[in-house]
């Protein structure tokens, strides 16, 4: 009776998980370590402030963005105190990012997957691309489509 269960769960816990998962065993679920990259470092003062229009703060200095698991990020800031973040996840994590998003305009033509959302306190624009990362930008000015375009752009660019 107790391995019935344990098998029982196991085919639950499979069927639950798998839509999860299926997008990044389709494209290859290696892509790039995120794990080992230092998000803070990959982006230059004059490349954020090109993005940004404005000069980065002298006062909130770059830092890395919470993580969990492989993901990296970094959140800069202009002299205004608005917020630019990149954070690069593994490729699974896309799966689970496009499940999880479904108020989020599609966006098609930008990578091959790409989600926009006005957030309560951002735009945030997450976009697959194959064999590599997902990048997801953010900028806490919800009116900034093309800086958050810009941006992805940019980090697009910095993938190894």
């Amino acid at each position: 009776m107790k391995n019935s269960r344990s098998l029982i769960l196991a085919v639950v816990l499979f069927c639950a998980l798998q839509p999860f998962y299926a997008v990044s065993l389709a494209f290859g679920a290696s892509g790039v370590d995120t794990s080992l990259l230092n998000v803070c470092s990959m982006f230059s003062v004059a490349e954020m402030e090109t993005v940004m229009g404005l000069p980065m703060s002298k006062s909130i200095k770059p830092r890395p963005v919470n993580s969990v698991g492989e993901e990296r990020g970094c959140i800069f800031y202009d002299a205004k105190g608005h917020f630019y973040e990149v954070t690069f996840h593994p490729l699974y994590q896309w799966g689970i990012i496009s499940n999880i998003t479904p108020k989020s305009k599609q966006l098609p033509g930008v990578g091959d997957g790409a989600y926009l959302d006005v957030k309560s306190d951002a735009i945030e624009m997450t976009v697959l691309i194959k064999d590599k990362a997902v990048i997801e930008v953010r900028i806490s000015e919800k009116n900034q489509r093309q800086k958050a375009m810009e941006l992805y752009e940019l980090a697009r660019k910095k993938l190894p």
